[in-house]
């Protein structure tokens, strides 16, 4: 796991640099650009991310031996992120680098339980078009996905209670979006796409992070 942070690391550290080297100094030119945002919404996690996702069978495993599972698999994020622009003739090319969080609580027809707390960093590049007075835009990349797992199961009348840590494996995420700029500030909609499959050693089953997410939130440029 340290070596396959290391090369995250280094792939970050690589891409940043050519966005930086590609781009004049922000102080030197006006079209350069670093936006922070805050983005909250709906991620459904249930839903498989298109073209990139492969489902789950964690929760459904322990639904098909517990009885039916109550609650939502739709959580609500909490996402921050930076993000450095170069606008190049009405298009623009950038780097971001964010933090997500979410957690959620399922229970099931026995009253067994199953608690997830996720936190990630993800970072990847982003491609803004301007079309009047907006700015859609596309992005893609990868990152590190983590979870804590609480588990409260009852297998043949005795109950058992864990919890584990996990990385998801080679998590990536792609995303479409639109910025409405009202000065140095605005309002941007994303929509998003995320595979981040944990295996989980308790049942031996994926369980997926990620999913699909309508968000809304504010951004500001410096």
């Amino acid at each position: 796991m340290v070596r396959r942070i290391g090369m995250k690391l280094a792939l970050l550290a690589v891409l940043g640099g050519l966005v930086l080297a590609a781009a004049p100094s922000a102080w030197a030119i006006k079209q350069t650009f670093l936006y922070f945002s805050a983005t909250s919404g709906i991620q459904d996690t249930a839903r498989v991310a298109p073209g990139i996702g492969k489902g789950e069978s964690y929760l459904s495993t322990i639904a098909t031996r517990n009885g039916t599972m109550k609650g939502s698999r739709q959580v609500k994020p909490l996402q921050v992120r930076f993000d450095f622009y170069h606008i190049m003739n009405g298009w623009a090319a950038g780097f971001g680098i964010g933090m997500s969080t979410y957690a959620n609580k399922l229970t099931f027809a026995d009253g067994s339980e199953v608690s997830i707390s996720s936190r990630a960093l993800y970072y990847g590049l982003t491609y803004h078009l301007r079309m009047g007075g907006i700015y859609p835009y596309f992005g893609f990349g990868t990152g590190s996905h983590y979870a804590q797992v609480q588990e409260l199961v009852k297998i043949n009348n005795v109950w058992y209670a864990s919890t584990f840590f996990g990385q998801a494996t080679s998590p990536v995420y792609y995303n479409l979006g639109v910025r409405i700029p009202f000065g140095s500030w605005g309002v941007f909609l994303n929509q998003q796409a995320i595979s981040a499959p944990l295996l989980a050693p308790t049942e031996a089953k994926v369980l997926e992070l990620g999913g699909v997410s309508s968000l809304l939130g504010l951004y500001w440029g410096f």
